[in-house]
């Protein structure tokens, strides 16, 4: 019979195979650790470029506002009440004359439901100098309108698109439903942005 003692005060231990496993711990946490610090800065710095974006605008929008004050308050001098006057006439010619009925027909036209008729077209300046229509339709079904409704907010030429009333129609034709929407015609769309290379 063969009995293995080990007559060392020290048991043996394979320092080799120790160092392998925990070395690669260590560097692993090492590495984990560089990348946390590493999307720490990067967030910080991040955060710092954007504040000082914001504290940018808001510098912009202070001396935007004050400009616009001492514009309106040179306007409301006694002196520039005919300015004014004339300014606010000129701009509310100036929206009506962006204002192409054939065009805003053809607009609807793309946008209107079946079984959808319109009864009445009106557009008008609202208080922010914005082309409003008034928009007076019959329909079948409360569904149809508000189907003309997501069609006008999903469209570019109309926007902020409400249901006012609805009533039944006088002359027994469904319901008449009162709907309003900002129009921008195609006039005022923004303008593309221009692509790099020019023309070839």
């Amino acid at each position: 019979m063969r009995l293995d003692l080990n007559l060392a005060t020290q048991p043996y231990e394979d320092v080799r195979d120790f160092l392998v496993k925990w070395g690669s711990a260590v560097a692993l946490a090492l590495v984990a650790s560089i990348v946390l610090v590493w999307m720490a800065v990067s967030g910080w710095r991040q955060s710092r470029d954007v504040e000082r974006d914001m504290s940018l605008k808001r510098q912009e929008i202070v001396r935007l506002k004050d400009a616009e004050q001492r514009a309106q308050a040179l306007l409301n001098l006694p002196q520039n009440s005919g300015t004014r006057t004339q300014a606010a006439l000129l701009n509310a010619l100036f929206a009506r004359k962006a204002f192409s009925w054939t065009q805003a027909f053809a607009d609807l036209e793309k946008l209107m439901p079946s079984r959808v008729r319109v009864i009445s077209i009106q557009p008008q300046l609202d208080a922010d100098n914005q082309l409003s229509i008034a928009l007076v339709v019959a329909a079948d079904s409360r569904d149809k309108a508000i189907e003309l409704l997501k069609n006008l907010e999903d469209s570019k030429h109309f926007q902020d698109a409400r249901l006012l009333s609805e009533a039944n129609d006088p002359e027994g034709k469904g319901t008449r439903f009162q709907l309003s929407a900002v129009y921008i015609p195609e006039t005022l769309q923004p303008a593309p942005a221009a692509t790099s290379g020019g023309v070839q």
